[in-house]
């Protein structure tokens, strides 16, 4: 029941972020936009993490778990995140969230190639309803 309400939180922050991100890419750059967000989220993380006294926490980190860490935000934090802002200033902010959406597929196809994961039918009625969506959309 707990992932539960993070999801639905998750599923809210997440709709509301790009309507913010299209209104504030109005009269800047994509790449000084990533900035703004990244040294803004950096600040506010430290001062959470040392109000919770977790900052110390870092140096337990072990090098593999902290360079894939590391790779997930370069992949999504900024490249991901810069052809994001890149497509949701130049193109509507409903056609692109929703195409956006389809990493949902890379995600599932990369869980089975390289974690080994198996697939339930009714995951593969979701990626057929994704895909479905991302063609109907693109007309």
């Amino acid at each position: 029941m707990e992932s539960i309400v993070y999801i639905l939180l998750a599923v809210v922050f997440w709709g509301l972020a790009p309507v913010f991100g299209k209104l504030g890419l109005e009269k800047i750059d994509p790449l000084l936009a990533i900035s703004i967000r990244t040294i803004g989220l950096s600040i506010i993380i430290v001062i959470v993490l040392l109000f919770t006294g977790r900052l110390q926490e870092i140096s337990s980190v072990d090098t593999r778990s902290g360079t894939l860490i590391l790779l997930e935000g370069i992949f999504a934090g900024l490249l991901g995140h810069f052809a994001y802002y890149f497509a949701l200033k130049t193109g509507e902010i409903s056609r692109t969230v929703l195409l956006v959406r389809g990493a949902p597929i890379i995600t599932v196809l990369l869980g089975i190639i390289i974690l080994g994961e198996k697939l339930s039918w009714s995951e593969v009625g979701g990626m057929i309803l994704i895909i479905s969506g991302s063609v109907l959309i693109s007309f």
